[in-house]
């Protein structure tokens, strides 16, 4: 994640049962570890992909992103 340049990202960390995180991040209750594992979750414009424990998994996702296109009316 911190290998690429975006500016506009926010990356949030929480460990399990962490109360004072999911209070301070809602964002991040419904994200839940996958097999024990660290997960990530790459979200863009309200669209999520699948989590991903796999690092290359994940890299794979940051450079493809969510396809979702943003337009201003």
């Amino acid at each position: 994640v911190y290998r690429r340049f975006e500016p506009a990202t926010v990356v949030a960390l929480a460990a399990p049962g962490d109360a004072e995180s999911a209070e301070k991040m809602p964002f991040l209750e419904h994200r839940l570890m996958q097999g024990g594992k660290a997960t990530a979750y790459l979200c863009e414009r309200f669209a999520c992909l699948p989590p991903v424990t796999d690092p290359d998994d994940l890299a794979v996702q940051l450079e493809q992103g969510t396809m979702v296109e943003w337009k201003e009316y």
